[in-house]
């Protein structure tokens, strides 16, 4: 339906939910990499809210600061298709349902 769409991103060391998440080797949860998923395709299709996640698959670790690119295709008006890049690897995939 439309082009791939790239967007940077980054999750600062100082995000609460690095804490304890792991001790001694942090890394980012990946309900944290959804939501900045999700605030890509709500900001890029004006959507309010999300309504699912239908895919997801978690490929590699994203380190805290570590720069990523969330990568979007739009399938039709309410499914997005996502993946998130870093260093030449894909770190996740899936799709995204609009409310």
């Amino acid at each position: 339906m439309s082009a791939e769409l790239r967007i940077r991103a980054l999750v600062p060391a100082e995000h609460p939910s690095l804490i304890g998440h792991f001790p001694g080797r942090p890394i980012v949860p990946g309900v944290v990499m959804l939501e900045c998923v999700a605030a890509a395709v709500c900001a890029t299709s004006g959507a309010a809210r999300i309504s699912g996640v239908p895919t997801v698959k978690f490929l590699q670790v994203l380190l805290p600061a570590q720069a990523f690119e969330i990568v979007l295709e739009q399938v039709s008006a309410t499914l997005w298709k996502f993946r998130c890049e870093s260093r030449g690897g894909v770190l996740a995939q899936g799709s995204i349902s609009l409310a």
